[in-house]
């Protein structure tokens, strides 16, 4: 709950200022934040197989992390992996959410 507080400093201050939208969106990103890693690394799993991402350049370290952590096996998930996760669902799952939000709207 602490990291999501502290990396959402403005809706800390809009919830002080007495917007009630800023507990709902507070709500919902300590909720993200408290999925299971392998659970918030299904939708980025899904964009490799379907060829969505597309690495340039080399990372062994990277390559190696992602080619070997099970979720079965260890619960906690190597960093470059957990940082490829977070990075890829703000850049691409969620764009395409808004999308999708956008056209059915």
């Amino acid at each position: 709950m602490e990291e999501a507080i502290a990396a959402n400093p403005k809706a800390v201050q809009d919830y002080r200022e007495g917007k009630k939208a800023a507990v709902g969106f507070l709500t919902g990103q300590v909720m993200r934040a408290s999925r299971g890693k392998a659970t918030r690394a299904e939708p980025v799993a899904a964009m490799y197989e379907q060829g969505r991402v597309h690495h340039v350049g080399v990372f062994p370290e990277l390559e190696l992390q992602m080619t070997t952590w099970s979720p079965q096996d260890d619960k906690t998930s190597p960093d470059r992996v957990d940082a490829l996760v977070w990075a890829l669902s703000e850049l691409m799952v969620k764009r395409t959410q808004r999308a999708a939000v956008s056209v059915q709207g």
